[in-house]
């Protein structure tokens, strides 16, 4: 994912280049406190939040610290710098520390780029990923603008959007995350260099779909059209999902509602501009594309074509979502395969798409193609956007710690707004549903570390914040996977439905794997008679795919104890 803070109700303070200072300048973090990270995209948020939550006890961060760097630009990256929190990172006290994570691929780069193998279309002739130029970013105004932000369950912070390439910089990151393990990729995580494994967290994915496509779908399922409550969440059959994907299925006039409606003939909005539709924007008119409009018109989808946005080979996401809808990368055969990227990329503009995927351009767009392969999730929801505009239905996938638009207020990228979660056969994707054991589309996610006789493996206060990330440190030992801190980078994720953000549309984020983990007892998971509030402050999954080290995602769901009730737990949402 190209990193935007979507974990958490945002909101301006200030804007302006100029206008914000920052309070750890990145460029001064010494290099022994700086630990490379790469990989997966889908982690980024809670990865983020785990930094910056403003719980005392479960953040790496010191309140009043922060600056939080994103760049949509080669090299793609997301940062944090701060003063370290001592209680949880072992560090000493004032100590300023960052943490910088390419975000040019996806998964694969946080197994094979931590052994510093070289990959197809890398600039480099030997290992190395690329990230940012840092001393570059000591003047930010030159490739950044500056936010003050702040959100629910996050301290403030500096928040440097960054839209001008640095020049990057060859690094062998000596962290790297992974939404699924090596296998599944047809890599060994232990040639050419031995990698130290680590589970992080469980990470929920659902689909995701283009407004308009969200919008016809109520239309045939009689529910009320442009409504954000979450009994207005339309679904779609987890076999037409795999129809669509393997493209068995590639015309939505094949896809009726209960009264025979096919969803391609219905006239919906393509796009919902804002609340109370106050700025202008561009949107699916009914004939073509329309600039500077405060209110959408309702239209005619462009054709029946089914345009899917999925994430090129790299991706632990796309690898996740094989499985899931094909078992492609578990079955010996799998039944069809997912769908190649279309030609029209492949052969004009995107050299790398059949493995690190494309950055979404109008480019592109002008091309319309019928599979997009992004670069991030970031690109993947991009591509959404992008074809709402043309007056396409289109499909894709992402971890629920991204936050659609709308009146849920949690999408702070006005350009990433109009997109959609939708149900897989009647059950709606949230954390509660994934604990009670009612949603099976999520990966248990990993860290890996490079072994302390490679080269560029951490050391020193580096070493220190790796393992505060993975295995917990300092006085207060959470990590990235203890209950304590989920619940903290949860707090945010609750997604609403209404402007007053009374109305819980679900709750997305990411769960505890339950049992003992990396060696530490984590809490159990909650009684079946919990409520929703219990389970915010004990995020312990009921299911899980592997409590050893060798995780092993072909897996399906295993119930955590025979004295675990999964069913109809309290807490599971609708």
């Amino acid at each position: 994912m190209n990193f935007t803070l979507k974990s958490a109700v945002v909101a301006a303070l200030a804007v302006g280049a100029s206008g914000v200072a920052s309070a750890v300048d990145i460029s001064t973090v010494a290099a022994g406190n700086t630990l490379y990270a790469s990989g997966s995209t889908a982690i980024d948020p809670v990865l983020t939040d785990y930094f910056i939550n403003s719980t005392a006890n479960a953040a790496l961060c010191t309140a009043g610290t922060i600056d939080v760097y994103s760049s949509s630009v080669t090299p793609k990256f997301t940062a944090i710098a701060c003063t370290a929190n001592a209680s949880t990172t072992g560090l000493a006290a004032a100590t300023n520390i960052a943490i910088i994570k390419e975000d040019n691929a996806g998964s694969l780069n946080g197994i094979q780029g931590v052994q510093g193998v070289t990959f197809t279309g890398s600039p480099y002739t030997v290992g190395g990923l690329q990230f940012p130029t840092v001393s570059q970013l000591a003047n930010a105004a030159t490739f950044c603008t500056t936010t003050a932000k702040t959100g629910t369950g996050l301290n403030a912070y500096t928040l440097h959007t960054c839209g001008t390439a640095t020049t990057a910089a060859k690094v062998i990151p000596s962290l790297g995350f992974a939404d699924v393990e090596a296998a599944l990729f047809g890599v060994s995580a232990t040639a050419p260099v031995a990698l130290t494994a680590t589970q992080t967290v469980i990470v929920p994915f659902a689909p995701a779909v283009s407004l308009g496509l969200y919008h016809s779908l109520q239309a045939v399922q009689g529910k009320t059209v442009g409504s954000e409550l979450i009994a207005d969440m339309p679904s779609l059959p987890r076999s037409v999902l795999h129809g669509i994907y393997s493209g068995q299925v590639n015309s939505w006039a094949s896809v009726q509602g209960t009264s025979g409606s096919a969803v391609s003939t219905q006239s919906v909005q393509f796009g919902i501009l804002s609340a109370g539709a106050t700025v202008a924007g561009t949107v699916w008119s009914g004939t073509s594309v329309a600039t500077g409009v405060t209110v959408a018109p309702s239209a005619a989808p462009a054709n029946a074509n089914v345009y899917v946005c999925r994430r090129g080979t790299t991706s632990g996401t796309e690898k996740a979502s094989e499985w899931f809808y094909d078992d492609t990368g578990c079955a010996s055969v799998a039944p069809y395969g997912f769908l190649a990227a279309s030609t029209s990329i492949t052969t004009t503009l995107c050299a790398t798409v059949s493995t690190d995927g494309c950055s979404w351009t109008s480019s592109i767009a002008a091309l319309n193609p019928l599979v997009f392969p992004g670069n991030g999730t970031g690109d993947l929801l991009d591509c959404l956007v992008g074809n709402d505009q043309a007056g396409h239905f289109a499909v894709g996938f992402a971890s629920i710690d991204n936050a659609p638009g709308g009146l849920s207020g949690q999408q702070s990228n006005t350009k990433r707004q109009n997109w959609r979660y939708i149900r897989i056969d009647g059950t709606a994707p949230s954390v509660e549903n994934t604990a009670a054991g009612k949603w099976d589309y999520f990966a248990q996610s990993f860290a890996y570390a490079a072994p302390s006789t490679a080269t560029w493996a951490a050391t020193g206060n580096a070493l220190l914040l790796l393992t505060a990330i993975t295995k917990g440190g300092g006085a207060t030992p959470v990590s990235i996977g203890s209950p304590a801190a989920v619940a903290a980078v949860n707090a945010g994720k609750k997604w609403m439905s209404d402007a007053a953000k009374t109305v819980s549309l679900f709750d997305g984020g990411a769960l505890v794997i339950p049992g003992t983990l990396n060696g530490a007892a984590t809490a159990a998971p909650n009684p079946a008679s919990a409520a929703v509030a219990t389970f915010a402050t004990n995020p312990v999954s009921t299911v899980f795919k592997s409590k050893a080290a060798a995780v092993n995602n072909c897996l399906r769901p295993i119930v955590y104890s025979t004295t675990t009730t999964v069913g109809s737990p309290a807490y599971a949402t609708p």
